[in-house]
Protein backbone atom coordinates (compact mmCIF):
# COMPACT_ATOMS: atom_id res chain seq x y z
CA UNK A 1 0.00 0.00 0.00
CA UNK A 2 1.27 3.13 -1.34
CA UNK A 3 1.28 6.04 0.99
CA UNK A 4 -0.97 8.15 -0.86
CA UNK A 5 -3.39 5.65 0.04
CA UNK A 6 -3.66 6.02 3.79
CA UNK A 7 -5.39 9.01 3.89
CA UNK A 8 -8.50 7.27 1.80
CA UNK A 9 -7.69 3.89 3.62
CA UNK A 10 -8.21 6.37 7.12
CA UNK A 11 -11.55 7.69 5.68
CA UNK A 12 -12.83 4.53 4.68
CA UNK A 13 -12.24 3.08 7.97
CA UNK A 14 -14.02 6.35 9.81
CA UNK A 15 -16.53 5.79 7.47
CA UNK A 16 -16.74 1.96 8.40
CA UNK A 17 -16.84 2.79 12.11
CA UNK A 18 -19.80 5.34 12.42
CA UNK A 19 -21.65 2.78 10.25
CA UNK A 20 -20.66 -0.08 12.84
CA UNK A 21 -22.16 2.35 15.68
CA UNK A 22 -24.58 3.71 14.02
CA UNK A 23 -25.80 0.51 13.54
CA UNK A 24 -25.11 -0.68 16.52
CA UNK A 25 -26.97 2.50 18.59
CA UNK A 26 -29.86 2.47 16.00
CA UNK A 27 -30.40 -1.19 15.87
CA UNK A 28 -29.99 -1.84 19.87
CA UNK A 29 -32.83 0.98 20.05
CA UNK A 30 -35.22 -0.97 17.63
CA UNK A 31 -34.64 -4.15 19.83
CA UNK A 32 -35.32 -1.76 22.77
CA UNK A 33 -38.70 -0.37 21.05
CA UNK A 34 -40.24 -3.83 19.85
CA UNK A 35 -40.08 -5.00 23.13
CA UNK A 36 -41.95 -2.35 24.38
CA UNK A 37 -44.23 -2.43 22.22
CA UNK A 38 -44.71 -6.39 22.73
CA UNK A 39 -45.30 -5.43 26.63
CA UNK A 40 -47.46 -2.68 25.88
CA UNK A 41 -49.18 -4.68 23.89
CA UNK A 42 -49.90 -7.74 26.05
CA UNK A 43 -51.10 -4.92 28.90
CA UNK A 44 -54.09 -3.80 26.77
CA UNK A 45 -54.81 -7.73 26.05
CA UNK A 46 -54.42 -8.37 29.70
CA UNK A 47 -56.30 -5.12 30.29
CA UNK A 48 -58.98 -5.85 27.90
CA UNK A 49 -59.85 -9.34 28.81
CA UNK A 50 -59.69 -8.26 32.46
CA UNK A 51 -61.92 -5.87 31.73
CA UNK A 52 -64.50 -8.21 29.79
CA UNK A 53 -64.25 -10.96 32.39
CA UNK A 54 -65.15 -8.55 35.48
CA UNK A 55 -68.20 -7.58 33.25
CA UNK A 56 -69.57 -11.27 32.27
CA UNK A 57 -68.75 -12.10 36.08
CA UNK A 58 -70.67 -8.73 36.98
CA UNK A 59 -73.48 -9.96 35.16
CA UNK A 60 -73.57 -13.67 36.40
CA UNK A 61 -73.98 -12.15 39.61
CA UNK A 62 -76.22 -9.51 39.09
CA UNK A 63 -78.75 -12.65 37.53
CA UNK A 64 -77.81 -14.99 39.99
CA UNK A 65 -78.82 -12.53 43.13
CA UNK A 66 -81.99 -11.58 40.89
CA UNK A 67 -83.32 -15.28 40.30
CA UNK A 68 -86.62 -14.93 42.38
CA UNK A 69 -87.50 -11.90 40.43
CA UNK A 70 -86.96 -13.06 37.12
CA UNK A 71 -87.99 -16.58 37.18
CA UNK A 72 -91.56 -15.27 39.84
CA UNK A 73 -94.46 -13.71 38.11
CA UNK A 74 -96.84 -11.13 38.77
CA UNK A 75 -99.08 -13.45 40.18
CA UNK A 76 -96.42 -14.51 42.75
CA UNK A 77 -96.52 -17.83 40.75
CA UNK A 78 -92.87 -19.30 40.10
CA UNK A 79 -91.74 -20.05 36.36
CA UNK A 80 -88.23 -20.94 35.07
CA UNK A 81 -87.35 -18.32 32.47
CA UNK A 82 -83.94 -20.13 31.00
CA UNK A 83 -82.12 -17.30 32.10
CA UNK A 84 -79.57 -18.66 35.26
CA UNK A 85 -75.79 -16.96 35.17
CA UNK A 86 -74.71 -19.58 32.69
CA UNK A 87 -77.64 -18.89 30.33
CA UNK A 88 -76.91 -15.47 30.54
CA UNK A 89 -73.22 -15.57 30.95
CA UNK A 90 -73.19 -17.41 27.13
CA UNK A 91 -75.64 -15.29 25.59
CA UNK A 92 -73.82 -11.95 26.55
CA UNK A 93 -70.34 -14.35 25.20
CA UNK A 94 -71.96 -14.58 21.79
CA UNK A 95 -72.75 -11.34 21.31
CA UNK A 96 -69.28 -10.16 22.58
CA UNK A 97 -67.99 -12.90 20.14
CA UNK A 98 -70.02 -11.04 17.49
CA UNK A 99 -68.94 -7.80 18.43
CA UNK A 100 -65.64 -7.71 19.03
CA UNK A 101 -64.37 -10.78 17.43
CA UNK A 102 -62.96 -11.85 20.79
CA UNK A 103 -64.18 -15.65 21.76
CA UNK A 104 -65.57 -15.85 25.47
CA UNK A 105 -66.81 -18.92 27.08
CA UNK A 106 -67.55 -20.72 30.49
CA UNK A 107 -65.92 -23.93 30.71
CA UNK A 108 -65.13 -26.66 33.39
CA UNK A 109 -64.15 -29.96 34.30
CA UNK A 110 -67.36 -31.61 33.53
CA UNK A 111 -69.17 -29.37 30.87
CA UNK A 112 -73.15 -29.77 31.15
CA UNK A 113 -72.36 -28.41 27.50
CA UNK A 114 -70.01 -30.15 24.81
CA UNK A 115 -69.26 -26.59 23.60
CA UNK A 116 -67.76 -25.71 26.78
CA UNK A 117 -65.53 -28.33 26.87
CA UNK A 118 -61.76 -27.06 28.44
CA UNK A 119 -59.05 -26.93 25.07
CA UNK A 120 -55.89 -27.18 26.15
CA UNK A 121 -54.91 -23.95 27.51
CA UNK A 122 -58.66 -24.18 29.65
CA UNK A 123 -57.73 -27.21 31.22
CA UNK A 124 -54.33 -25.78 32.20
CA UNK A 125 -55.79 -22.72 34.10
CA UNK A 126 -58.36 -24.63 35.47
CA UNK A 127 -55.86 -27.02 36.85
CA UNK A 128 -53.81 -23.73 38.50
CA UNK A 129 -56.96 -22.60 40.26
CA UNK A 130 -58.31 -26.01 41.51
CA UNK A 131 -54.51 -26.13 43.03
CA UNK A 132 -54.22 -22.90 43.95
CA UNK A 133 -57.39 -20.97 45.62
CA UNK A 134 -55.39 -17.77 45.92
CA UNK A 135 -54.49 -17.65 41.96
CA UNK A 136 -57.02 -14.84 40.54
CA UNK A 137 -56.33 -15.12 36.92
CA UNK A 138 -54.50 -17.24 34.49
CA UNK A 139 -53.24 -15.88 31.06
CA UNK A 140 -50.19 -16.54 28.34
CA UNK A 141 -49.60 -15.46 24.73
CA UNK A 142 -49.63 -18.55 22.49
CA UNK A 143 -50.12 -19.64 19.28
CA UNK A 144 -53.68 -21.38 17.50
CA UNK A 145 -54.14 -22.10 13.98
CA UNK A 146 -50.92 -20.41 13.38
CA UNK A 147 -52.33 -17.17 14.48
CA UNK A 148 -50.62 -15.39 17.88
CA UNK A 149 -53.54 -15.24 20.16
CA UNK A 150 -53.88 -13.82 23.87
CA UNK A 151 -55.58 -16.44 26.23
CA UNK A 152 -57.19 -15.01 29.57
CA UNK A 153 -58.86 -16.85 32.14
CA UNK A 154 -60.21 -16.34 35.87
CA UNK A 155 -61.45 -18.78 38.53
CA UNK A 156 -65.19 -18.83 39.11
CA UNK A 157 -65.49 -19.83 42.55
CA UNK A 158 -68.81 -21.33 44.43
CA UNK A 159 -71.04 -18.61 45.95
CA UNK A 160 -73.87 -18.61 48.16
CA UNK A 161 -76.14 -17.73 44.92
CA UNK A 162 -74.82 -20.51 43.17
CA UNK A 163 -75.65 -23.21 45.49
CA UNK A 164 -79.32 -23.20 44.21
CA UNK A 165 -77.81 -24.97 41.12
CA UNK A 166 -74.96 -26.56 42.29
CA UNK A 167 -74.87 -27.01 45.72
CA UNK A 168 -76.40 -30.78 46.98
CA UNK A 169 -77.84 -33.08 47.56
CA UNK A 170 -75.78 -34.22 44.51
CA UNK A 171 -77.72 -35.15 41.65
CA UNK A 172 -81.10 -33.87 41.93
CA UNK A 173 -81.99 -31.78 39.21
CA UNK A 174 -81.88 -28.59 39.55
CA UNK A 175 -84.51 -25.65 38.26
CA UNK A 176 -82.75 -26.33 34.63
CA UNK A 177 -83.09 -29.90 34.48
CA UNK A 178 -79.54 -30.68 35.10
CA UNK A 179 -78.39 -32.83 37.98
CA UNK A 180 -76.63 -31.44 40.85
CA UNK A 181 -72.96 -31.39 41.41
CA UNK A 182 -72.96 -31.14 45.09
CA UNK A 183 -70.68 -28.27 45.55
CA UNK A 184 -69.80 -26.23 48.48
CA UNK A 185 -69.10 -22.48 48.79
CA UNK A 186 -65.60 -21.39 48.08
CA UNK A 187 -65.06 -24.38 45.60
CA UNK A 188 -64.55 -24.09 42.11
CA UNK A 189 -66.71 -24.48 39.73
CA UNK A 190 -65.54 -23.49 36.20
CA UNK A 191 -63.65 -20.84 34.63
CA UNK A 192 -64.31 -17.76 32.52
CA UNK A 193 -62.04 -18.05 29.53
CA UNK A 194 -61.17 -15.29 27.10
CA UNK A 195 -59.41 -15.39 23.69
CA UNK A 196 -57.76 -12.26 22.32
CA UNK A 197 -56.78 -12.66 18.77
CA UNK A 198 -53.17 -10.93 18.10
CA UNK A 199 -52.78 -10.64 14.07
CA UNK A 200 -53.86 -7.22 13.98
CA UNK A 201 -51.63 -6.16 16.59
CA UNK A 202 -48.45 -8.04 15.71
CA UNK A 203 -48.87 -6.62 11.96
CA UNK A 204 -49.13 -3.27 13.27
CA UNK A 205 -45.61 -3.76 15.60
CA UNK A 206 -44.09 -5.00 12.84
CA UNK A 207 -45.02 -2.06 10.12
CA UNK A 208 -43.35 0.08 13.01
CA UNK A 209 -40.47 -1.85 12.97
CA UNK A 210 -40.19 -1.53 9.00
CA UNK A 211 -40.97 1.96 9.59
CA UNK A 212 -37.48 2.01 12.34
CA UNK A 213 -35.50 0.33 9.94
CA UNK A 214 -36.08 2.66 6.92
CA UNK A 215 -35.31 5.95 8.95
CA UNK A 216 -31.93 3.86 10.29
CA UNK A 217 -30.77 3.41 6.77
CA UNK A 218 -32.02 6.56 6.09
CA UNK A 219 -29.94 8.53 9.23
CA UNK A 220 -27.30 6.47 8.50
CA UNK A 221 -26.97 6.92 5.28
CA UNK A 222 -27.30 10.96 5.40
CA UNK A 223 -24.64 10.48 8.52
CA UNK A 224 -22.18 8.50 6.38
CA UNK A 225 -22.83 11.40 3.29
CA UNK A 226 -22.13 13.93 5.86
CA UNK A 227 -19.32 12.69 7.28
CA UNK A 228 -18.26 11.51 3.67
CA UNK A 229 -18.12 15.37 2.50
CA UNK A 230 -16.13 16.54 5.83
CA UNK A 231 -13.53 14.15 5.73
CA UNK A 232 -13.12 14.61 2.38
CA UNK A 233 -12.79 18.43 2.81
CA UNK A 234 -11.26 18.69 6.71
CA UNK A 235 -9.02 14.90 6.59
CA UNK A 236 -8.91 13.11 3.52
CA UNK A 237 -7.91 15.64 1.03
CA UNK A 238 -5.52 17.47 3.16
CA UNK A 239 -3.74 14.42 4.21
CA UNK A 240 -3.79 13.29 0.97
CA UNK A 241 -1.60 16.35 -0.11
CA UNK A 242 0.68 16.56 3.36
CA UNK A 243 1.75 13.18 2.30
CA UNK A 244 2.46 13.38 -1.52
CA UNK A 245 4.50 16.64 -0.08
CA UNK A 246 6.46 14.75 2.78
CA UNK A 247 6.63 11.67 0.40
CA UNK A 248 8.28 14.06 -2.34
CA UNK A 249 10.25 15.64 0.11
CA UNK A 250 11.32 12.24 1.22
CA UNK A 251 12.67 11.28 -1.87
CA UNK A 252 14.84 14.26 -1.87
CA UNK A 253 12.80 16.96 -3.70
CA UNK A 254 12.85 19.66 -1.01
CA UNK A 255 11.40 22.61 -2.93
CA UNK A 256 7.54 22.76 -2.23
CA UNK A 257 6.47 24.16 -5.37
CA UNK A 258 4.19 27.83 -4.01
CA UNK A 259 0.48 26.49 -3.36
CA UNK A 260 1.07 23.47 -2.84
CA UNK A 261 0.05 23.29 0.79
CA UNK A 262 -2.32 25.56 -0.16
CA UNK A 263 -5.41 23.09 0.97
CA UNK A 264 -3.66 23.16 4.11
CA UNK A 265 -3.69 26.87 4.66
CA UNK A 266 -7.22 26.83 4.25
CA UNK A 267 -7.75 25.51 8.20
CA UNK A 268 -5.98 27.41 11.14
CA UNK A 269 -4.97 23.89 12.43
CA UNK A 270 -3.21 22.14 9.39
CA UNK A 271 -1.98 25.66 8.44
CA UNK A 272 0.38 25.70 11.32
CA UNK A 273 1.72 21.96 10.08
CA UNK A 274 2.03 23.55 6.34
CA UNK A 275 4.34 26.27 7.81
CA UNK A 276 6.10 23.68 9.64
CA UNK A 277 6.97 21.14 6.31
CA UNK A 278 7.30 24.37 4.76
CA UNK A 279 10.19 25.59 6.96
CA UNK A 280 11.63 22.25 7.20
CA UNK A 281 12.22 21.58 3.87
CA UNK A 282 13.79 25.09 3.42
CA UNK A 283 16.15 24.02 6.81
CA UNK A 284 16.72 20.65 4.72
CA UNK A 285 17.50 21.92 1.51
CA UNK A 286 20.25 24.17 3.90
CA UNK A 287 21.55 21.16 5.29
CA UNK A 288 22.10 19.07 1.98
CA UNK A 289 23.54 21.45 0.23
CA UNK A 290 26.13 21.49 3.01
CA UNK A 291 26.24 17.84 3.75
CA UNK A 292 27.00 17.40 -0.41
CA UNK A 293 30.08 19.55 0.38
CA UNK A 294 31.32 18.11 3.46
CA UNK A 295 30.74 14.44 1.97
CA UNK A 296 32.56 15.79 -1.40
CA UNK A 297 35.30 17.06 1.30
CA UNK A 298 35.56 14.15 3.28
CA UNK A 299 35.77 12.02 -0.23
CA UNK A 300 38.44 13.28 -1.58
CA UNK A 301 40.26 12.82 1.86
CA UNK A 302 39.41 9.53 2.44
CA UNK A 303 40.48 8.85 -0.76
CA UNK A 304 43.51 10.37 -0.50
CA UNK A 305 44.06 8.65 3.09
CA UNK A 306 43.20 5.29 1.58
CA UNK A 307 45.64 5.77 -0.90
CA UNK A 308 48.37 6.77 1.42
CA UNK A 309 47.91 3.76 3.12
CA UNK A 310 47.81 1.33 0.07
CA UNK A 311 51.18 2.88 -0.62
CA UNK A 312 52.57 2.67 3.09
CA UNK A 313 51.15 -0.91 3.25
CA UNK A 314 52.81 -1.74 -0.24
CA UNK A 315 56.37 -0.10 0.31
CA UNK A 316 56.34 -1.50 4.30
CA UNK A 317 55.32 -4.75 3.08
CA UNK A 318 58.05 -4.41 -0.17
CA UNK A 319 60.56 -3.13 2.17
CA UNK A 320 60.20 -6.04 4.73
CA UNK A 321 60.40 -9.12 2.74
CA UNK A 322 63.83 -8.69 1.78
CA UNK A 323 65.71 -8.46 4.87
CA UNK A 324 62.70 -11.21 6.55
CA UNK A 325 63.68 -13.50 3.58
CA UNK A 326 68.04 -13.07 4.45
CA UNK A 327 66.66 -13.97 7.76
CA UNK A 328 65.33 -17.18 6.96
CA UNK A 329 67.74 -18.18 4.43
CA UNK A 330 70.65 -17.82 6.77
CA UNK A 331 69.05 -19.16 9.57
CA UNK A 332 68.44 -22.52 7.49
CA UNK A 333 72.18 -22.25 6.70
CA UNK A 334 72.51 -22.27 10.30
CA UNK A 335 70.29 -25.00 11.01
CA UNK A 336 72.65 -27.67 9.20
CA UNK A 337 75.29 -26.68 11.37
CA UNK A 338 73.29 -26.18 15.19
CA UNK A 339 72.81 -28.68 17.60
CA UNK A 340 70.74 -29.11 21.22
CA UNK A 341 70.00 -25.93 22.57
CA UNK A 342 71.37 -23.62 19.61
CA UNK A 343 69.36 -25.68 16.81
CA UNK A 344 65.84 -24.86 18.88
CA UNK A 345 66.92 -21.62 19.19
CA UNK A 346 67.17 -21.16 15.52
CA UNK A 347 63.99 -23.44 14.60
CA UNK A 348 62.25 -20.57 17.00
CA UNK A 349 63.32 -18.09 14.66
CA UNK A 350 63.04 -19.44 11.33
CA UNK A 351 59.23 -20.29 12.71
CA UNK A 352 58.68 -17.01 13.68
CA UNK A 353 60.46 -15.69 10.73
CA UNK A 354 58.54 -17.62 7.75
CA UNK A 355 55.53 -16.14 9.89
CA UNK A 356 56.12 -12.80 9.61
CA UNK A 357 57.03 -13.49 6.13
CA UNK A 358 53.34 -14.69 5.76
CA UNK A 359 51.93 -11.80 6.73
CA UNK A 360 53.70 -9.61 5.10
CA UNK A 361 52.86 -10.83 2.13
CA UNK A 362 49.17 -11.21 3.26
CA UNK A 363 49.52 -7.92 4.23
CA UNK A 364 50.82 -6.50 0.46
CA UNK A 365 48.88 -8.76 -1.89
CA UNK A 366 45.49 -7.38 0.15
CA UNK A 367 46.68 -4.27 -0.10
CA UNK A 368 46.83 -4.55 -4.14
CA UNK A 369 43.76 -6.11 -4.10
CA UNK A 370 41.79 -3.25 -2.58
CA UNK A 371 44.12 -0.92 -4.89
CA UNK A 372 42.77 -2.94 -7.38
CA UNK A 373 45.95 -3.49 -8.84
CA UNK A 374 46.06 -7.68 -8.06
CA UNK A 375 45.33 -9.36 -12.29
CA UNK A 376 44.66 -12.69 -12.14
CA UNK A 377 45.84 -15.23 -14.93
CA UNK A 378 43.28 -17.76 -15.10
CA UNK A 379 44.03 -21.33 -16.80
CA UNK A 380 42.46 -24.65 -16.87
CA UNK A 381 43.04 -26.84 -13.70
CA UNK A 382 42.35 -30.22 -12.91
CA UNK A 383 40.96 -29.37 -8.90
CA UNK A 384 41.85 -32.67 -7.71
CA UNK A 385 45.52 -32.63 -8.32
CA UNK A 386 45.73 -29.06 -6.58
CA UNK A 387 43.70 -30.45 -3.45
CA UNK A 388 46.68 -33.47 -3.31
CA UNK A 389 49.29 -31.31 -3.60
CA UNK A 390 48.17 -28.72 -0.68
CA UNK A 391 47.41 -31.89 1.46
CA UNK A 392 50.92 -32.98 0.86
CA UNK A 393 52.50 -29.44 1.39
CA UNK A 394 50.49 -29.46 4.92
CA UNK A 395 50.88 -32.88 5.74
CA UNK A 396 53.43 -32.98 8.05
CA UNK A 397 52.00 -29.91 10.01
CA UNK A 398 49.16 -31.96 10.22
CA UNK A 399 50.68 -35.21 11.27
CA UNK A 400 52.60 -33.14 14.17
CA UNK A 401 49.38 -32.47 15.87
CA UNK A 402 48.46 -36.44 15.11
CA UNK A 403 45.67 -34.68 13.14
CA UNK A 404 44.17 -37.03 10.19
CA UNK A 405 43.83 -34.95 7.16
CA UNK A 406 41.96 -36.39 4.16
CA UNK A 407 40.53 -35.77 0.36
CA UNK A 408 37.23 -37.00 -0.74
CA UNK A 409 36.33 -36.17 -4.18
CA UNK A 410 34.21 -37.81 -6.78
CA UNK A 411 35.71 -40.05 -9.83
CA UNK A 412 35.27 -37.39 -12.44
CA UNK A 413 35.37 -33.33 -12.14
CA UNK A 414 34.73 -30.79 -14.34
CA UNK A 415 38.10 -28.95 -15.06
CA UNK A 416 37.47 -25.09 -13.36
CA UNK A 417 39.04 -22.14 -14.98
CA UNK A 418 41.18 -20.18 -12.37
CA UNK A 419 44.26 -18.50 -11.23
CA UNK A 420 46.19 -21.79 -9.74
CA UNK A 421 48.53 -20.12 -7.82
CA UNK A 422 45.65 -17.86 -6.21
CA UNK A 423 43.26 -20.50 -5.63
CA UNK A 424 46.26 -22.54 -3.63
CA UNK A 425 46.95 -19.76 -1.75
CA UNK A 426 43.42 -19.65 -0.85
CA UNK A 427 43.26 -23.90 0.00
CA UNK A 428 46.40 -23.02 1.72
CA UNK A 429 45.08 -20.44 3.99
CA UNK A 430 41.71 -22.31 4.68
CA UNK A 431 43.41 -26.07 5.90
CA UNK A 432 46.19 -23.89 7.66
CA UNK A 433 43.77 -22.54 9.58
CA UNK A 434 41.99 -25.86 10.06
CA UNK A 435 45.01 -27.31 11.25
CA UNK A 436 45.57 -24.43 13.62
CA UNK A 437 42.66 -24.58 15.97
CA UNK A 438 41.76 -28.56 14.90
CA UNK A 439 42.93 -30.07 18.70
CA UNK A 440 45.41 -32.78 18.16
CA UNK A 441 44.05 -35.82 17.18
CA UNK A 442 41.32 -34.24 15.08
CA UNK A 443 40.39 -34.78 11.40
CA UNK A 444 40.10 -32.67 8.77
CA UNK A 445 38.86 -33.54 5.42
CA UNK A 446 38.98 -31.69 1.95
CA UNK A 447 36.23 -32.11 -0.64
CA UNK A 448 34.92 -31.05 -3.74
CA UNK A 449 31.98 -31.34 -5.76
CA UNK A 450 30.09 -30.13 -9.22
CA UNK A 451 27.16 -27.94 -8.25
CA UNK A 452 25.00 -25.70 -11.26
CA UNK A 453 28.01 -24.99 -13.23
CA UNK A 454 29.74 -24.04 -10.60
CA UNK A 455 32.98 -26.65 -8.34
CA UNK A 456 32.33 -26.75 -4.64
CA UNK A 457 35.09 -27.01 -2.30
CA UNK A 458 35.10 -27.01 1.37
CA UNK A 459 37.28 -27.89 4.66
CA UNK A 460 35.60 -29.42 7.36
CA UNK A 461 37.36 -29.68 10.75
CA UNK A 462 36.25 -30.65 14.11
CA UNK A 463 37.33 -27.84 16.24
CA UNK A 464 35.56 -25.18 18.35
CA UNK A 465 33.66 -23.80 15.58
CA UNK A 466 32.64 -20.40 14.62
CA UNK A 467 29.86 -18.37 16.62
CA UNK A 468 26.56 -17.17 14.43
CA UNK A 469 27.45 -13.33 15.40
CA UNK A 470 31.17 -13.85 14.04
CA UNK A 471 30.47 -15.76 10.90
CA UNK A 472 30.64 -12.50 8.57
CA UNK A 473 32.89 -10.47 11.22
CA UNK A 474 35.81 -12.86 10.48
CA UNK A 475 36.03 -12.35 6.51
CA UNK A 476 37.13 -8.81 7.42
CA UNK A 477 40.45 -7.55 7.74
CA UNK A 478 42.20 -7.88 11.42
CA UNK A 479 39.02 -9.70 12.51
CA UNK A 480 39.41 -13.06 14.50
CA UNK A 481 37.36 -15.19 17.21
CA UNK A 482 37.18 -13.49 19.90
CA UNK A 483 37.35 -16.28 22.34
CA UNK A 484 40.07 -17.96 20.44
CA UNK A 485 42.45 -15.23 19.51
CA UNK A 486 44.57 -15.47 22.53
CA UNK A 487 45.67 -19.38 22.42
CA UNK A 488 46.03 -19.33 18.52
CA UNK A 489 47.66 -15.67 17.46
CA UNK A 490 47.37 -14.97 14.08
CA UNK A 491 47.26 -11.33 11.48
CA UNK A 492 43.60 -11.59 10.87
CA UNK A 493 44.40 -11.34 7.46
CA UNK A 494 44.35 -14.66 6.21
CA UNK A 495 40.55 -14.94 5.89
CA UNK A 496 40.39 -11.46 4.59
CA UNK A 497 42.32 -12.61 2.08
CA UNK A 498 40.93 -15.96 0.51
CA UNK A 499 37.37 -13.89 -0.08
CA UNK A 500 39.02 -10.83 -1.86
CA UNK A 501 40.49 -13.85 -4.00
CA UNK A 502 37.17 -15.94 -4.62
CA UNK A 503 35.17 -13.20 -4.90
CA UNK A 504 37.57 -12.03 -7.62
CA UNK A 505 37.18 -15.38 -9.12
CA UNK A 506 33.38 -14.78 -9.50
CA UNK A 507 32.89 -17.51 -6.77
CA UNK A 508 31.62 -17.10 -2.83
CA UNK A 509 33.03 -17.85 0.60
CA UNK A 510 31.32 -18.93 3.63
CA UNK A 511 30.78 -20.70 6.99
CA UNK A 512 28.56 -22.85 8.51
CA UNK A 513 28.57 -25.71 11.15
CA UNK A 514 29.51 -28.98 11.06
CA UNK A 515 27.50 -31.94 11.70
CA UNK A 516 28.49 -33.17 15.42
CA UNK A 517 30.43 -29.80 16.16
CA UNK A 518 33.13 -27.68 14.20
CA UNK A 519 32.99 -26.17 11.12
CA UNK A 520 32.66 -26.06 7.38
CA UNK A 521 34.31 -23.64 5.59
CA UNK A 522 33.18 -23.64 1.48
CA UNK A 523 33.95 -21.58 -1.33
CA UNK A 524 33.06 -21.97 -5.32
CA UNK A 525 34.92 -21.60 -8.50
CA UNK A 526 33.50 -21.41 -12.08
CA UNK A 527 33.69 -24.38 -14.45
CA UNK A 528 36.24 -24.19 -17.42
CA UNK A 529 34.05 -24.10 -20.63
CA UNK A 530 34.03 -27.60 -22.41
CA UNK A 531 35.96 -26.88 -25.71
CA UNK A 532 33.84 -29.37 -27.92
CA UNK A 533 30.88 -26.99 -27.54
CA UNK A 534 33.12 -23.82 -28.23
CA UNK A 535 33.95 -25.93 -31.45
CA UNK A 536 30.38 -26.93 -31.89
CA UNK A 537 29.00 -23.82 -31.44
CA UNK A 538 31.94 -22.29 -34.19
CA UNK A 539 30.79 -24.28 -36.68
CA UNK A 540 27.36 -24.07 -36.58
CA UNK A 541 28.05 -20.25 -36.94
CA UNK A 542 29.64 -21.10 -39.79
Amino acid sequence: MGWTEVPRRLSVQLMVGVTIALFVMLGANLVLVWHQQQETLLSEMHARARVMTDEILAVRLFVARNQDRINTDSLGHFEFKGLNPAAVGRGVGTILNDITGYKLKQTRFQVRRAENAPDRFDWEALTEFSENAKLAEFYKQMEEDGKPVFRYAVPLRIAPECLVCHGGPPGEPDIAGYPKEGYKEGQLGGAISVTLPMSESMARIQRNAMIQIWVIAAITGGSLLVIYVLSRRLVTDPLERLTAVTTAIGGGRLQVAAGELEILHRSRELGTVADNIESMAASLRDMYTHLELKVAERTQELAHANQLQSQFLATVSHELRTPLTSIIAFTELLLKQAAGQQREYLEDVLESGRRLLEMVNNLLDLSRLEAGRVELFPDVVELPEMLIAVERSLRPLAERKQIALTIEAPGEMPLVMVDPLRVKQVLLNLVGNAIKFTPEGGQIVISSRPRDGWVEVSVRDNGPGVPDDQRNLIFEAFRRIESLGHQHPGSGLGLALARNLIELHGGQIGVEDAPGGGSIFRFTLPVAPNPHEEEDELNGGQ
